[in-house]
């Protein structure tokens, strides 16, 4: 689960997908939770989930609700669904 991972491991999760990131040079990053977004984009004024303004090594980020069915937040299959279409079209798929 989610919850047994620890902040340092989420921290040199996120050193990784930099690493990652600067690599294959993605135009947009698709983070899966919000409650990872303190770790990517650090002092970003932007919650929640959807397109953010700040660039994450180089590349545009798109916050998604985490699809488990414990997300209150975003219940069920219609509460999160919005959010997927938004990111394709966001990325022009």
């Amino acid at each position: 689960m989610a919850a047994e991972v620890s902040r340092a491991e989420l921290r040199a999760g996120v050193a990784r997908l930099e690493k990652t990131v600067k690599r294959w040079k993605p135009r947009t990053v698709a983070l899966l939770g919000v409650t990872l977004l303190p770790y990517v984009l650090p002092g970003s004024d932007e919650p929640g989930p959807g397109a953010k303004r700040t660039a994450f090594a180089g590349a545009r980020v798109f916050v998604l609700p985490n699809p488990s069915g414990r997300n209150r937040a975003f219940p069920g299959f219609v509460g999160k669904l919005p959010w997927y279409r938004e990111l394709a079209l966001t990325v022009e798929v």
